[in-house]
């Protein structure tokens, strides 16, 4: 008379383990590629200032720095760029960074600075606190979801560390007094709000002083499961209209770069990981070992 209950006992354990199949899961790291399309940046027709393109290129790409290059003994956190890209020496007293003498400079600086970026490959932060320096605000990785259900279930944010900075070469600018911008620290959000003005949902914002969003994006490729997430697609300058709370300045991309919204600025590559979570086989298994033994205990 015993077998009957174990009967009634094994399909209930296969039926407990359901739920492990759709399990949120959260990321736990990854890594973030950037290429920015360097034309877009030198076009002046591209900028809100009414530039001439008489006046020089708009922007070059100026330099790119991970946070472990400017986390240190404070105040001034001296940023690091690529020896072709600095062909003069500091000539500033303060200031984060330290910069060369544009304007005596132009000659000299013109030649040098390109106009396509390299690829910029940005870190993740974990779930740890997160060191931050002056002016930046670098957050916690904290992106869950349901691999069966990503954009129904996605909450929290990717944080990512680097920053990108670009020069204006450009007459009218420089001699407004302006010469470099930066945003960077970039965190990864999905937003349904921006996929009825045709994008994925997925949106960059600048934690680099204001905290806003800065890049729309369009995928061209994802991936997802329970280990991890992958996304790749194209970069569009944000027009800062989403009512996410998370979106603190409306207009981060048009202050920081003087540019208008709506432009494909660039492509990117985003590959995020969880801790990892048994296979459903596995769970099954190990609760047919737990049946088993259960079995085996009644028997005796």
């Amino acid at each position: 008379m015993k077998l009957p209950s174990l009967l009634f006992i094994f399909p209930a354990l296969l039926l407990s383990t359901t739920p492990a199949v759709s399990a949120v899961v959260s990321l736990v790291g990854g890594t973030l590629s950037i290429t920015y399309d360097g034309a877009v940046f030198a076009n002046t027709a591209n900028s809100n200032a009414g530039l001439l393109a008489g006046d020089g290129d708009f922007m070059r790409y100026g330099r790119y720095w991970q946070a472990s290059e400017t986390v240190g003994a404070g105040p001034n956190f001296i940023a690091k760029q690529p020896q072709a890209f600095r062909p003069l020496p500091f000539t500033t007293t303060s200031g984060n960074p330290r910069q060369p003498n544009f304007r005596d400079n132009r000659a000299t600086l013109d030649p040098l600075y390109p106009v396509q970026s390299p690829t910029e490959n940005l870190t993740v932060n974990g779930a740890d606190t997160i060191l931050n320096s002056a002016g930046r605000n670098r957050l916690s990785t904290d992106l869950s979801y349901d691999p069966t259900n990503l954009i129904g279930t996605a909450e929290g944010l990717v944080q990512t560390n680097g920053v990108s900075a670009w020069w204006f070469a450009n007459d009218a600018i420089m001699d407004s007094g302006g010469a470099w911008v930066s945003w960077g620290d970039l965190s990864l959000r999905y937003d349904a709000s921006r996929v009825s003005l045709g994008y994925s949902g997925w949106v960059f914002a600048n934690q680099l002083g204001g905290i806003g969003d800065i890049f729309d994006t369009k995928i061209t490729s994802m991936s997802v499961s329970a280990s991890g997430l992958s996304l790749q697609g194209e970069l569009w300058s944000s027009d800062g209209t989403s009512p996410d709370p998370y979106n603190e300045n409306t207009a981060t991309w048009e202050s920081y770069t003087l540019m208008n919204p709506n432009l494909k600025v660039g492509t990117f590559s985003f590959s995020g990981f969880t801790a990892g979570v048994p296979e459903p086989s596995r769970i099954i298994f190990s609760m047919l070992g737990i049946a088993a033994v259960f079995m085996r205990r009644r028997r005796c």
